[in-house]
């Protein structure tokens, strides 16, 4: 196995959505005994972390970890990106630790997964519109998709991973 020591530059851009969609997914949910958190708002929000981490290539896998911040909220957590060489269109992100989850990034496809929170675990679909993995090339991965929960659309991400070997400084 192939171990690289690296710095990595995330950017995330959270888009909001209507205050119509959110009040039919708190409806729904409201029915069920469920509520949001109340936090949610209608505006953009972008956020940026560089971290260190590790670059893995085993037998044809490439995974780069990383430890969460508290500026994502998920402070103690530890994320793993990973893909093959031979499909890098297709992309898992793991979070283990104070959440944990599977989400699977396919472009033009979505997939269904389960999210682990203190609170109380659901179920959401990820819907992936675009897929750009360079990180073996470049450095560089780009998705862009939204997370649904029972059919609405809460929220837009588009997400950037810059990585490179821990000597080079990431502007």
């Amino acid at each position: 196995m192939k171990q690289t020591k690296i710095n990595i530059k995330i950017t995330s851009r959270q888009i909001a959505v209507s205050q119509q969609v959110q009040a039919k997914v708190r409806a729904d949910l409201e029915a069920q005994g469920m509520s949001l958190s109340g936090e949610e708002d209608n505006t953009d929000d972008t956020f940026e972390l560089s971290s260190e981490g590790v670059l893995y290539i085993d037998d044809g896998r490439v995974t780069v970890e990383y430890n969460e911040s508290e500026l994502t909220g998920m402070a103690g957590a530890k994320t793993k990106v990973s893909f093959t060489r031979d499909n890098p269109a297709l992309v898992t992100m793991m979070r283990e630790g104070t959440v944990e989850t599977v989400m699977v990034f396919e472009q033009g496809r979505q997939h269904i997964c389960s999210y682990l929170t203190a609170y109380m675990p659901f179920e959401l679909c990820v819907r992936t519109y675009r897929v750009v993995n360079e990180l073996l090339e470049s450095g560089f991965l780009y998705l862009d998709y939204t997370v649904e929960v029972r059919g609405a659309r809460l929220e837009r991400n588009k997400f950037t991973m810059e990585i490179a070997p821990r000597d080079t400084e990431l502007d």
